[in-house]
């Protein structure tokens, strides 16, 4: 079925990416027999040394199927500056039509990309569709929103006076916007009636593809069906019989701490806050079929999941705690005149603390009412100042850690005090008899590269054969080696740990004469609030719409599309996005196969925004692109005679270097990123 499945969908990739050159061909053939044009060769791909896959001749033009399949041309009489002489009589020649015919002729091929693009687009809203909403999920700690104070459940409704319906609309607003640009985001906050308007920078993090303001999609109540529990570390129960009361998965309508009555639940942040207070008590589920009516809800069978508590497991070596990054306006922190580039030396006068304990430690101190005592280093107002130091006691929030997942790259989040710092992957302490320190680790070591092996996929159907589990390794310096290395801090290897199943992991030392391999082990008194369990991305459907609305949509998503290049261009300009953002052909062919293995309603929309990028890019003013060919008939029209040789000679040469140079540039990048080494 594997098989199958794999050649539809490189079936669907042929087709699709030749009839988009097709589409673009067949505009510039048909405008040219319009106006009377003789077309000598109408070709998709290049005959480069006469090497075709098929040909035939009907009436006086030769169709072409070329065997190098990058494109594809229509080939007119007289068109080529060394055929104006010899045709210079013939009224089908190309060059002895009116300027208004040719631009039209040269205009065609882009005209029919964005109609092609209007069309798929205008497919996909008659469909009807599911979008993710521009809800906030997950808020990245020392990013401009952690620092602007945007929230989990906060619903983006404005961009600069844009509406923003779709996540993805709020996405490219972050990636293709300008160089130091302030963004106005207005939101709408649960429990709050008035909007909230913030002004926001958004930045490039290392490893990433654009621009972001550091924020995550939000997750719904949607329990993901079938192998929704991955295994936490210190989970030492029976998997397979959690996993069988998961079933089919379902929504969270209730929960609570087993034996006690269950509280209505009805947004993700309630229910993971509920499982980070309690983090250390079963916690049960009253979970409902997905498919049941809102209306009939509440007497639909029900059944429920009990989460037992998980430990936290840990290697016993402690790292360095880095300087404070991010304060959120008005927490605790900031108004006890805590700053960027603080660092913590000591907690309640001990100066030993794990910092991956302080988000806990903080949480329960608040928690019970209690202060907690800071020993701070400031840096000195010059370079060469010693550093100042402070004690600042605070009373912290009651605010549970480990209600939202952390990303690989992400600093470490406190959010009972409302500040984030990075974590040094330098160990400060090994505790005795764990882990680490039987793995002979000791302080000053530096860690470089932690290896974890993460679970194989399951199965699809019997016929296939499950993946092999694989090796995922986490770059803590922040420079790969190879493709597949994924840039990490400390507190983001460290949640990973904790969110596989429990197994040897391998720690690489900066200077180090071997890999270090231990297993980690249970921290008691330390609990996983997530506890394995897994929750789709929250979706809002969109039905089947109308004709007119269907259109409307298409027009406005048309529109993005083409400035969005052109945002792109700047981005590249302005170096706010990286040269990896932008693919040649084998970057295209692998969006492509991974679109179409998705299935039709996911393709047909990839090959309208493919038809629209490849409109814009061809009406680029550069010789010999359409646009260029368009700007050379305007100087024409405007001079009333046409471009002298002795100019449009080398001007076309000097075009045609550029886009070979370019074509070599995208495809190295291309090859490099895929199979060469990491950035």
């Amino acid at each position: 079925m594997a098989l199958l499945n794999n050649a539809m969908a490189i079936m669907m990739v042929v087709l699709g990416l030749g009839f988009v050159i097709f589409i673009h061909e067949l505009g510039h053939f048909l405008l040219a027999k319009w106006n009377g044009v003789k077309v000598e060769k109408f070709a998709i791909g290049f005959d480069v040394f006469n090497l075709r896959l098929w040909s035939k001749t009907i009436g006086e033009t030769t169709y072409v199927l070329g065997a190098l399949p990058l494109g594809g041309y229509v080939k007119m009489l007289g068109e080529e500056p060394s055929e104006v002489g010899e045709t210079a009589g013939d009224p089908r020649a190309y060059h002895n039509r009116p300027v208004g015919a040719r631009m039209a002729i040269i205009s065609a091929g882009v005209v029919m990309n964005l109609l092609f693009g209007l069309a798929c687009f205008t497919y996909v809203y008659l469909r009807g569709k599911p979008e993710m909403p521009p809800v906030v999920g997950a808020v990245i700690a020392g990013m401009p929103a952690y620092d602007a104070g945007l929230q989990p459940g906060d619903r983006v409704v404005r961009v600069d006076g844009r509406p923003i319906q779709t996540y993805s609309e709020l996405q490219q607003a972050m990636i293709f916007s300008g160089k130091d640009q302030q963004l106005r985001v207005e939101l709408e906050r649960p429990g709050q009636a008035q909007p909230i308007a913030v002004t926001l920078s958004p930045r490039l993090r290392p490893g990433a593809l654009g621009p972001t303001i550091g924020i995550g999609p939000s997750f719904g109540l949607e329990i993901a069906p079938k192998s929704s529990f991955l295994e936490p570390a210190g989970f030492t129960g029976d998997s397979a019989a959690l996993e069988k009361s998961i079933g089919e998965g379902g929504r969270v309508t209730a929960a609570g701490v087993e034996g006690q009555p269950l509280q209505p639940i009805e947004t993700k942040p309630q229910l993971d806050q509920l499982l980070a207070v309690h983090a250390d008590r079963p916690i049960t589920l009253d979970v409902r079929d997905s498919g049941t009516p809102a209306a009939k809800a509440a007497t639909a069978k029900a059944r429920q999941i009990t989460l037992p508590a998980i430990p936290m497991v840990d290697l016993g070596a402690v790292m360095t705690t880095g300087p404070i990054i991010g304060i959120r306006p008005g927490s605790v922190a900031a108004e006890a005149g805590l700053k960027v580039g603080d660092r913590i030396t000591a907690v309640d006068g001990a100066t030993d603390v794990d910092p991956l304990r302080l988000p806990d430690l903080a949480f329960r101190k608040g928690d019970a009412g209690e202060a907690i005592a800071l020993t701070i280093e400031r840096p000195g107002p010059a370079d060469s100042a010693p550093p100042e130091l402070l004690q600042i006691t605070l009373q912290p929030d009651a605010e549970p850690s480990g209600t939202q997942s952390t990303y690989p790259d992400e600093a470490l989040e406190l959010p009972a005090l409302g500040l984030a710092l990075t974590v040094e992957p330098k160990i400060s302490a090994v505790r005795p008899d764990s882990p680490a320190a039987r793995a002979g680790l000791k302080p000053g070591d530096v860690v470089r590269f932690v290896e974890l092996t993460e679970p194989a996929a399951p199965a699809a159907d019997a016929d296939d054969k499950a993946a092999t589990p694989s090796i995922l390794r986490l770059v803590l310096d922040g420079k790969r080696t190879n493709r597949q290395d994924e840039l990490a801090t400390w507190p983001g290897a460290f949640e990973l740990i904790q969110s596989l199943p429990l197994h040897e992991i391998t720690l690489t030392l900066v200077d180090g004469p071997q890999p270090v391999r231990l297993t980690p082990e249970p921290v008691e008194g330390w609990f996983n609030a997530r506890r394995g369990l897994r929750f789709l991305i929250q979706m809002q459907p969109l039905p089947p719409q109308n004709l007119g609305s269907a259109l409307g949509r298409a027009w406005k998503d048309t529109v993005d599309n083409v400035m969005s290049v052109y945002y792109m261009l700047r981005g590249l300009i302005q170096q706010t996005l990286p040269g990896e953002s932008v693919g040649g052909p084998i970057k295209i062919a692998d969006w492509a196969y991974s679109t179409a293995r998705l299935g039709l309603d996911a393709f047909i929309p990839f090959l309208g925004m493919l038809s629209i990028n490849l409109a814009v890019v061809n009406f680029l003013p550069i010789p010999p692109l359409d646009g260029g060919q368009l700007l050379f008939l305007i100087c024409e029209k405007i001079r009333g005679r046409p471009i002298p040789e002795r100019l449009a000679g080398p001007v076309m040469i000097a075009g045609l270097l550029f886009i070979l140079m370019l074509f070599v540039v995208v495809n190295l990048n291309d090859v490099m990123s895929y199979f060469g080494p990491g950035r």
